[in-house]
């Protein structure tokens, strides 16, 4: 899901950019630049780079947390 919105507004801003006038020059550097931050995080996630503090961790814990406390409710 993260993707496909990613993939939303890289194509609504590549739309923007295009068609609502922008000055050649600019259009011309804010498609390099996007271009770029699209190599970029393409890299980012072929790599499986994760920031500190993304929570993956914390999602694992918390999972496992709440499974072990509805078991313990279940069995009284």
């Amino acid at each position: 899901m993260q993707s496909f919105t990613f993939n939303l507004w890289l194509g609504v801003w590549l739309v923007l950019v295009a068609f609502l006038g922008v000055p050649a020059l600019w259009k011309e550097y804010l498609f390099i630049l996007t271009g770029l931050w699209l190599i970029v995080m393409a890299l980012i996630k072929r790599r499986g780079y994760t920031p500190a503090g993304n929570g993956k961790e914390d999602t694992a814990s918390a999972s496992e947390t709440s499974s072990v406390s509805e078991n313990s409710e279940h069995t009284g």
